[in-house]
C-alpha cells in the first residue's frame, strides 16, 4: 500500500511539474510574441514565468490545484471550441457542397425508387473484381 501511495504521489508531482513548464512555455512564448510584435517587454508576464518555472522546478506540489482548475477550464474551452469548429465546418463546407450539389442534380447515392423494378441491387460487371484491380484499389 505504501508503495502504491509513493507511485501516486510521484504521478501527481510528474504531471504537475510537467504542467508548470508547459505553462512557462506557453508564457515565454506569449511574452516573446509581444515583445517581437509590439516592442514592448512584459514584466508581469516574464515574472509569471519565472513563478511557473521555478513552481515547477523545486515545488511542484504547489500547482495541484492550480491545474486540477486549469484542466477544468480546458475542458469547458474544448467543448465550447468543438461546437463552434464543427458549426464553422458545416456551415461552411458541408451545406454549401450539398446546396450545389442539389444545383448540379448530382446525387451520389441512389436512393430514389424506380417503377418496375423487382430488385434494388446493382449488377456488377465482371472486370470490375479481377485480382489485378484488387491490388490498386484506388
Amino acid at each position: 500500500m505504501n508503495g502504491t501511495r509513493a507511485q501516486s504521489k510521484s504521478f501527481w508531482s510528474d504531471q504537475n511539474r510537467s504542467f508548470g513548464l508547459v505553462m512557462a512555455s506557453g508564457l515565454s512564448a506569449i511574452a516573446l510574441a509581444r515583445f517581437v510584435l509590439a516592442g514592448e517587454i512584459a514584466w508581469w508576464l516574464i515574472g509569471a514565468v519565472t513563478v511557473f518555472g521555478v513552481a515547477a522546478l523545486v515545488a511542484p506540489a504547489l500547482l495541484h490545484l492550480l491545474r486540477i482548475y486549469w484542466m477544468k477550464f480546458a475542458a469547458m474551452l474544448g467543448l465550447v471550441n468543438s461546437r463552434i469548429l464543427l458549426t464553422i465546418l458545416f456551415a461552411g463546407l458541408i451545406t454549401p457542397m450539398a446546396m450545389l450539389m442539389k444545383l448540379t442534380n448530382r446525387l451520389p447515392l441512389d436512393l430514389g425508387f424506380r417503377d418496375g423494378t423487382t430488385s434494388y441491387w446493382r449488377m456488377r460487371k465482371v472486370d470490375e473484381f479481377t485480382p489485378q484491380r484488387m491490388e490498386r484499389q484506388f
